[in-house]
């Protein structure tokens, strides 16, 4: 499996590897980060009433709806709507969150058959990291896309790979594999191209599946699945330092971070476990109100695919460890384990609640005042 294989590489690359510096940054869906999907709450180890605020484990992923509460269109070969029970030939999906047009996947042997699978491929040097792949096979990712584009599939010519954002954006955390809306997603399997490059090992290139998100070599055979944009986000200054130095806001999703990670009196960086990073998130002497963990979409918004060591932008996040950050997303799989980000590479994956990690607090443009409590509403359990 892809992710197995990421694990395998990780331990080859180590921090003095000549790094690739790759001109692809992290895409992140301009206006909200999508919601993952997790309605249900947990403890350290099982599924638990959602606690309201200021109780034990409050403040986690599915306490609230985000802004980007998933919503999706089926579109049929002239990319009109198919409304529910209307009869038609249904061969897209549209994400009315992102505005991106995803294939839908087939199990009838032909081109979109949910078994294909292709070597990662990309000839322009501005994008592949250094490496094109393996090309030229004629069941390489490259070719796919061009297959689509010549057909004018769904009347389309700007069918492409999608970036690892773009892909994780329709990953359903609260869903075991496969972890996605089946209804607007069918014949899904596990392990996705994407179109990044990896920074650290020009040979490699970024999965997205199920169980996370890794790495593996351009010559590995995996599934791809093609997109395109119905309304392509216009370009934005993406993260700025607030005057106060303190807070970090990220103009492409309106999301405001904590800049700087907090110490101990010795002036350690500190971890806590995952019930005590809520908590810390939660306690309103962090600088004022609103404060929460992040989704592990959210947190995955900050990673930045041409930094390998750590893969975020140190300039504006000083002292960041390549280690595991928590996010407030508990695992689908097992709800003793929730979802980290490792900045090391920028993978996710996820872990026991049990070890103790780093944390990065997260709150929203939007004043809690307003009633929406920074834009991600109470679920309302």
């Amino acid at each position: 499996m892809g992710l197995d294989r990421f694990r395998r590489l990780s331990k080859l690359i180590g921090l003095g590897t000549t790094l690739v510096i790759v001109l692809q940054r992290a895409m992140v869906v301009a206006g909200s980060v999508p919601d993952t999907g997790q309605t249900t709450c947990y403890n350290h180890k099982e599924e638990i009433p959602c606690p309201e605020p200021g109780q034990a484990y409050s403040g986690q992923d599915g306490s609230h709806v985000d802004v980007g509460w998933p919503s999706y269109t089926r579109l049929n070969q002239n990319g009109n709507p198919l409304h529910e029970g209307e009869a038609g030939n249904w061969i897209m999906t549209r994400d009315n969150v992102t505005h991106l047009v995803w294939e839908v996947k087939t199990d009838d042997g032909g081109i979109h058959d949910k078994d294909n699978t292709y070597s990662w491929c990309d000839t322009r040097e501005a994008t592949n990291g250094g490496d094109q792949g393996a090309c030229g096979y004629g069941h390489d990712t490259e070719a796919f896309v061009a297959a689509l584009n010549e057909a004018r599939f769904g009347g389309f010519t700007d069918w492409r790979l999608p970036t690892r954002e773009e892909l994780r954006s329709i990953v359903d955390y609260g869903a075991d594999v496969p972890a996605i809306s089946t209804a607007f997603f069918p014949n899904t399997s596990t392990d996705y191209w994407t179109s990044s490059p990896f920074a650290g090992y020009r040979h490699s290139a970024w999965l997205v599946g199920g169980r996370g998100d890794g790495y593996d070599y351009k010559s590995s055979a995996f599934h791809a699945r093609a997109v395109r944009s119905d309304d392509p986000a216009p370009a934005s200054t993406g993260l700025v330092v607030n005057p106060e130095g303190t807070t970090v806001t990220d103009t492409r999703t309106g999301l405001v971070w904590q800049r700087n990670l907090a110490r101990d009196e010795c002036g350690r960086l500190q971890t806590w476990t995952w019930g005590r990073a809520l908590a810390y998130c939660e306690d309103p002497d962090l600088a004022g109100v609103g404060w929460r963990l992040p989704t592990v979409k959210e947190l995955a918004s900050l990673v930045d695919l041409s930094r390998y060591g750590p893969a975020i932008d140190e300039s504006v996040f000083p002292d960041t460890p390549s280690t595991f950050f928590w996010s407030s997303t508990t695992g689908a799989e097992d709800p003793n384990d929730a979802w980290v980000v490792g900045f090391q590479t920028g993978a996710t994956s996820h872990d026991d609640k049990s070890n103790i990690y780093h944390v990065r607090c997260v709150r929203d443009s939007v004043s809690p005042a307003s009633g929406s409590r920074g834009g991600r509403a109470a679920a309302g359990r």
